[in-house]
């Protein structure tokens, strides 16, 4: 049997990489994952948790599922637009903790805690007036290093003083990337402040400047439908185009004997057969163990502890965030509760390149964290280790080598998914759909083999 393009899972990425492959009329078959929904949700997750989509892949892939076909082809029906239907949840800053304990609201607007107003009754509540007032001093400091300040931690305390930095700005950041803001380059947590700060001559300045973009890169999105209805949606629109959907894993795969710019695909129910391309996708656990030989220089190198339950809320209708060392806790007023490890080197499993399940070390810390944060919950605690996002310009630049240098080896072989971009799903699906571009102009001889 011989197909244009095999697709090895059924995460979102890899099903918007397909789609693009077969909307020009090639041969795709996708087999089926040992995680059915591949990327969402995923252990210790939900069906509606909602997504950040800076890139704006996730909104441009509803957009095409919403779009009628063209030529000959059926039309899809309103209940497949309808799974595909977004909703956007607008970005509002999490409570934290004031000095004594209590529960506080954020200045507005503020960039990853930076009030744009120091002196405000918000911010002197969470921090204190003396601590406002050295926040203040930002604005008549003058700017000695415009530009250059690489670090979060440093410009943050640098301009707002230590309290601002500690109370308003390091949970927040040590949330999102796993480590102290010492460690995280500002172009990747707020990319343009540097620049911003430059215009108006302050740091609180360039967070009112840039808050705008700030919150509109934190909004989140999440399908009316949920993200199990978004992949079924494009389940829906695949077979419109005549895409095959095999109910095996791929068990195997290597480059063809017979010719060299082909693949030898082997299923689990002893099927064989020949692709001109391959798309690998990294969220599924069966891909992984089947291709982990041939992707394992773009798997990521940190990852982070996810965990997650549920108890009784704690800050009325908004999020509150905490930190106890080099760990986070979110509770939301659904009475979620969901708990951030620090980023570390990458474990796997033995024999896949799958990560590993956290340890019994780890469990016994959240365990521990709940309980010194008095926080009682009402179910059994999940947890899962996820990819850590990258923290610097240089480490996710080594990680785009890395992905151009295996592109360059095997140019028909596509690894795909948000285990390999930071388990960021925007990313995952915005470089999946144009490597897909890049994919489908080789099989139609439009570029050079």
């Amino acid at each position: 049997m011989m197909v244009d393009a095999v697709v090895t899972g059924r995460g979102l990425a890899a099903l918007a990489a397909a789609l693009d492959i077969a909307e020009l009329g090639l041969s795709v078959m996708v087999t089926a994952g040992a995680d059915p929904l591949g990327s969402a949700p995923r252990p210790g997750s939900r069906d509606f948790d909602p997504e950040r989509d800076p890139s704006g892949a996730i909104s441009a892939l509803a957009d095409a599922l919403a779009q009628p076909l063209p030529g000959d082809h059926p039309a899809a029906t309103t209940s497949e637009h309808a799974m595909a239907e977004l909703r956007r949840d607008d970005f509002r800053a999490p409570l934290l903790q004031s000095r004594t304990g209590v529960w506080c609201e954020q200045n507005e607007p503020n960039v990853w805690g930076i009030p744009s107003v120091p002196l405000s009754e918000a911010t002197s509540e969470l921090i204190g007036s003396g601590a406002s007032f050295r926040a203040y001093l930002d604005r008549v400091m003058p700017i000695l290093t415009i530009g250059k300040t690489q670090q979060m931690g440093k410009l943050v305390r640098g301009r707002i003083g230590r309290t601002a930095h500690d109370r308003l700005v390091e949970p927040q950041l040590r949330e999102r990337f796993g480590v102290g803001s010492d460690s995280i380059d500002v172009s990747i947590a707020a990319h343009g402040l540097n620049e911003a700060m430059t215009r108006v001559g302050s740091l609180t300045g360039a967070a009112l400047a840039y808050s705008e973009r700030y919150m509109q890169d934190e909004s989140r999105l999440v399908p009316t439908a949920g993200w199990a209805g978004f992949v079924d949606a494009l389940i829906a629109r695949l077979r419109l185009y005549g895409v095959e959907f095999s109910d095996a894993e791929i068990t195997e795969i290597a480059p063809s004997i017979e010719d060299a710019d082909d693949w030898q695909v082997q299923l689990g129910d002893g099927r064989e057969m020949t692709a001109h391309a391959v798309i690998v996708d990294t969220d599924d656990s069966a891909s992984l163990a089947a291709t982990a030989p041939l992707i394992e220089s773009v798997l990521p190198e940190f990852a982070r502890v996810h965990a997650r339950t549920s108890g009784s809320p704690r800050g009325g209708e908004r999020d509150t965030l905490q930190r106890s060392g080099e760990w986070t806790i979110r509770t939301t007023p659904n009475g979620s509760i969901q708990l951030l490890g620090p980023r570390a080197r990458a474990r796997r499993d033995r024999g896949s390149a799958q990560l590993d399940a956290p340890g019994a070390e780890e469990q016994q810390q959240i365990t521990a964290f709940l309980r010194a944060a008095g926080i009682e919950v009402d179910h059994p605690i999940e947890a899962d280790r996820r990819p850590a996002p990258y923290i610097s310009l240089a480490e996710r630049e080594a990680a785009q080598l890395r992905f151009e240098h295996l592109a360059t080896e095997h140019r028909d072989l596509l690894p795909v998914g948000r285990t390999i971009h930071g388990d960021e799903l925007s990313q995952a699906i915005q470089v999946a759909r144009r490597g897909a571009v890049t994919l489908r102009r080789r099989l139609l001889g439009l570029i050079e083999q």
